[in-house]
């Protein structure tokens, strides 16, 4: 079939299955609404093309240039798709259903609601693309350059991505649901407002990033590198920060409660308002840092170093503080009358008609 012939079959309602035309060039045709099963077209060239609504299914698109193609509602299903071309394309609403596409350039792409459901996406590049509302799921990123690329509301799924290139890549609402990103160098990125769910994160280095409103919960981070971070209004709830470098940092307003501290060092960092209530932190490193109104009560400080920090109205009720070192504890709340009061609170009982002795007379 030649490409005319095949743009004849599709405007005539009718499936493209198990052929191999040996033409095609299908630049600037209009192929909306097709239907391509088990079709080789390796090699193709769909630059321009009207793909809108298209399907391609089962089949062999490795080399097919997808440049400046009208790409909405595509979908691309169990095909192999090696070193395919979407550069510079905008995609919107497209579906990759269990594709191939190692060694695809989608550079400087647009993606509005794109998914890339497993498949394999190793030693692809999407430098400079743009994200938007799209999805990566269980699939392998070996290698996979995201290079200054910007995602918005991305949601990237048990991908292990300690062997791709994320560097000076932008991140806003965006969730990481169990990836690997352990020993990852993110220095200086943003991740304002992105959620950790259950992804590794040790020995990473955030230093300088942009981790505002962030949500690492139930994470682990020991030995990360947080210093000189923006993590104002954080939430670390549960987590492992053991022995990670967190100084210089912005903590204002973050939400420490029942996390492990232990050797983490905050030193010079702004923790004012920050919640730490029974967080554990034997020899954390509190130097120099500002505790102003921020929340230590039931945590476990014993031997940790508080000396030239900042307090005030800082409550220490009930905090274990065993061989801790202070240089003055001006500022500090030892026992918060409204929780002291809360804590012996006892219900009032009334007295049975038996246990009443004022008889009336």
């Amino acid at each position: 079939m030649t490409p005319t012939e095949i743009q004849q079959t599709i405007k005539s309602g009718n499936i493209i299955h198990a052929v191999a035309p040996e033409q095609r060039n299908f630049a600037g045709m209009d192929l909306s609404g097709g239907s391509f099963i088990a079709v080789d077209l390796m090699g193709a060239d769909f630059r321009g093309c009207n793909l809108h609504e298209t399907q391609f299914s089962e089949c062999a698109l490795s080399g097919a240039q997808f440049d400046d193609a009208q790409l909405r509602g595509t979908l691309f299903s169990q095909c192999r798709m090696v070193a395919t071309q979407f550069s510079g394309c905008t995609l919107t609403d497209c579906l990759f259903n269990q594709c191939q596409l190692m060694e695809s350039d989608f550079s400087e792409s647009i993606h509005i609601n794109s998914q890339f459901n497993k498949g394999d996406l190793s030693d692809s590049s999407f430098l400079l693309a743009s994200l938007y509302q799209s999805g990566f799921i269980e699939l392998p990123v070996h290698q996979w350059l995201l290079r200054h690329a910007s995602l918005e509301q991305c949601t990237l799924m048990s991908l292990d991505l300690r062997r791709s290139d994320l560097h000076s890549a932008g991140f806003a609402l965006c969730t990481f649901y169990q990836c690997d990103l352990r020993g990852g160098d993110y220095r200086r990125q943003r991740f304002a407002r992105s959620q950790f769910t259950a992804s590794k994160l040790e020995e990473a280095s955030f230093f300088g990033a942009e981790l505002t409103q962030c949500n690492f919960s139930q994470v682990s981070l020991r030995a990360a590198d947080l210093r000189q971070t923006q993590a104002s209004q954080a939430l670390f709830t549960g987590s492992d920060l053991r022995e990670a470098r967190c100084s210089e940092a912005n903590f204002n307003q973050a939400i420490l409660m029942q996390t492990l501290l232990d050797e983490a060092d905050f030193s010079h960092s702004q923790l004012s308002r920050a919640v730490l209530q029974q967080a554990h932190a034997p020899r954390a490193n509190f130097q120099h840092s500002q505790l102003q109104y921020a929340d230590l009560s039931y945590a476990t400080l014993d031997h940790a170093d508080f000396r030239d920090a900042h307090f005030t109205h800082t409550r220490l009720h009930r905090a274990s503080q065993q061989q801790s070192h202070f240089s003055s504890r001006n500022g500090i709340i030892e026992q918060d009358e409204a929780l002291y009061a809360a804590e012996n609170w006892r219900p009032h009982t009334r007295l049975t008609p038996h246990e009443d002795h004022h008889e009336s007379r």
